[in-house]
């Protein structure tokens, strides 16, 4: 669900029961979703575009790692991530609004079909503004971090 440069999510995707996610598994996700999402976005987007992921054992593998600069994402354009850093990670801030309206009003899913439906519905609801707060947001929350002396950060 592509949105304007800058402000936009690309998913979510749903593994399917059973696949364990682990390098190759986490490269086959980026070559079916993000690459064919790039393709469709303006050279000025692959020319400035970071990526950024944590440090999940599948993520930082030499597996991956290979694939990504094979993907054309260098060492420049892949951002450094210091592990257990939730307060710093945009992505922990979207899941967390994106679970806070799937359960609304105490509501419950019986099959997880439905709750897949009520995450796609309740991503695709995310206004670009939200995605770019939240984005942009991160040196205030670095700040924060600093001035907390590096113990993490309560909304």
């Amino acid at each position: 669900m592509g949105r304007n440069q800058g402000n936009s999510i690309i998913g979510p995707f749903k593994v399917e029961l059973g696949v364990k996610i682990d390098s190759e598994s986490y490269c086959r996700l980026l070559n079916n979703y993000l690459i064919p999402w790039m393709e469709e976005q303006p050279l000025s987007l692959w020319r400035t575009m970071i990526f950024q992921h944590d440090n999940a054992p599948a993520h930082s593998s030499k597996y991956t790692t290979e694939w990504l600069k094979n993907a054309g994402f260098n060492n420049e354009r892949v951002m450094v991530w210091p592990p257990n850093s939730p307060d710093l990670n945009p992505i922990e801030n979207l899941w967390a609004i994106i679970k806070r309206r799937v359960y609304c009003n105490g509501r419950q899913f019986t099959n997880l079909n439905d709750l897949w439906s009520a995450i796609k519905n309740v991503s695709a609801s995310i206004t670009p503004t939200k995605i770019s707060n939240l984005t942009t947001s991160v040196d205030q929350r670095l700040v924060k971090i600093l001035q907390n002396k590096g113990c993490p950060v309560h909304a």
